[in-house]
């Protein structure tokens, strides 16, 4: 009947749609897969921009290895900021054009935004301890001043020439040089707190290899 046969119509419309969006979408992913695999795809069409590369990065390349949202991307972005890096250090003529030129500017910039895995995922926890040690020392600390015009003054309750003269004081040499020392002493616990508990993420460690190599 015709009924019947327009229902029939429909339904193979329906069906063949369906199978052209299937068909589209397997399309994306294939390209999408090479994409990200082949580096030297996207570093073609990198490379031959003139302008808006950060954009490019950031709008476009982002969301082709899925916002980062894995290990996986990760990698594969990196290898692609590799492969990138390492033509644009084979074009340099002094290696003093490295920090200077703008493509590193626009990776740095990647790196800087994309959400790579955290250096530190809490950057007080490890002075934590440091920091209590630091305060209870401090509250034993008599004088502190790394002025030594000021320093005279409140000793003394009068100004001072210079501070040359006011170092000629025992009393102001003394506590200047203990107060530096007292600085310098807590600044290197609180860098060795940090630095014993610094990681960097294996996506940090492999291009730093790797510009190593290359440069």
């Amino acid at each position: 009947t015709v009924v019947s046969a327009e229902d029939f119509a429909a339904k193979s419309e329906v069906s063949n749609k369906k199978q052209r969006e299937k068909s589209s979408v397997e399309s994306l992913e294939q390209l999408l897969y090479y994409l990200q695999t082949k580096p030297n795809y996207l570093a073609n069409l990198i490379e031959n921009l003139r302008e808006n590369r950060t954009e490019v990065m950031t709008e476009v390349v982002s969301p082709i290895f899925g916002f980062l949202s894995d290990n996986r991307e990760q990698f594969l972005l990196v290898r692609l900021l590799c492969e990138l890096m390492g033509r644009n250090i084979a074009q340099l003529r002094l290696i003093e054009d490295f920090q200077s030129n703008y493509f590193m500017q626009a990776t740095a910039e990647t790196v800087k935004l994309s959400t790579f895995d955290n250096i530190l995922s809490d950057p007080c926890q490890s002075i934590i301890e440091e920091l209590t040690n630091f305060i209870d020392e401090e509250s034993r600390v008599k004088t502190f001043h790394l002025d030594p015009m000021e320093l005279y003054k409140s000793l003394y309750g009068r100004p001072v020439e210079s501070a040359e003269k006011a170092l000629q004081d025992t009393a102001v040499s003394d506590i200047l040089s203990s107060s530096i020392s007292f600085l310098a002493k807590w600044s290197e616990r609180f860098m060795n707190a940090i630095f014993e508990s610094f990681k960097l993420p294996k996506s940090c460690v492999y291009m730093t290899s790797y510009l190593e190599t290359a440069l």
